[in-house]
């Protein structure tokens, strides 16, 4: 079995059982694992003893979670340089950045590090798309962003020493730029520019979580569902269109919105029967975008 970076695989049974009676509270939260028992400090079931590295909720596999397809030196400063969070470091900055930063691939699905896991270091999206998500035992997901190229996360436990605060995973292949909080607090106490980037960053991200706040609070589903459409049109090739091509499931609207899957159904079927939105084969027309921003806002 291979062993991801902040999560080692649990051990063989016969360790576990002749460890057991000493009262290790790591084996013991790993006999939970086996047990198939919801673990109090993580809420997740790994199905570590029956079909390999499985992220298992409620029954279903959520997500795998072998190790990352390959690992590699960033020894090209230019690359982290593309990279928003970088792009105002001076080039003996990055060269030092470069030499302590390790590129991960993953595949679709695979799950980068879990919420409760020791700290992962500063993840940077150097391709690809990774999502970050809360999970209930009963398998229903919050996506709380997802984010692309250049984009940077996992800044909390960096900052503070403390475990991941959520999980990760690849919404397509995707390779990653990792440092450890140990190098990134080495070079931030040598370069203060990089102390600062990493203040903007955090605040970017706090940021967000405010307004998703406001959202999850303040706007109905139908509000939330609205915006994001009209977000996912500005990404469409052709203007006011939602291509089949870049469409979400309903079950990913949901978890981005805070909602379950029927709502959704609900609350797209409201926007057509308003006229806001037609369903064309492979796309979705938005037909009044005004009308739909109106529904964004709540009004």
């Amino acid at each position: 079995m291979t062993e991801l970076a902040g999560c080692k695989p649990p051990p063989a049974p016969s360790a576990c059982k002749a460890a057991s009676a000493a009262g290790s509270e790591p084996l013991r939260r790993l006999l939970t694992f086996r047990r198939g028992i919801v673990s109090p400090a993580k809420r997740h079931i790994w199905n570590y003893w029956t079909s390999g590295p499985r992220l298992v909720s409620a029954g279903r596999v959520l997500y795998t979670r072998d190790a990352a397809m390959s690992h590699a030196i960033c020894s090209d400063p230019d690359l982290l340089r593309r990279v928003p969070f970088f792009a105002d470091l001076s080039d003996d900055v990055l060269a030092a950045v470069a030499a302590v930063t390790i590129q991960r691939r993953y595949v679709r699905g695979q799950v980068l590090f879990l919420e409760g896991d020791p700290c992962a270091g500063l993840q940077i999206v150097a391709n690809g798309e990774i999502k970050i998500f809360k999970l209930s035992p009963q398998g229903r997901e919050q996506i709380l962003r997802q984010l692309g190229p250049g984009s940077t996360f996992n800044e909390v436990p960096v900052l503070d020493g403390g475990p991941n605060p959520a999980s990760t995973a690849a919404v397509t292949d995707a390779t990653v730029c990792v440092i450890a909080r140990d190098d990134i607090r080495r070079l931030a106490q040598t370069y203060p520019t990089l102390a600062w980037a990493l203040i903007e960053s955090t605040a970017r991200h706090a940021r967000h979580l405010v307004m998703m706040v406001e959202d999850l609070s303040l706007r109905s589903v139908k509000a939330r569902l609205a915006r994001l459409l009209l977000i996912e049109a500005q990404h469409s090739p052709a203007a006011g269109e939602i291509d089949r091509s870049q469409m979400i499931t309903q079950a990913e609207m949901a978890a981005r919105l805070g909602t379950v899957r029927e709502m959704i159904g609900r609350a797209l079927r409201d926007l057509a029967d308003d006229q806001l939105i037609v369903f064309d084969r492979h796309r979705i027309v938005i037909k009044d975008r005004e009308a739909l921003a109106a529904v964004a806002d709540g009004l």
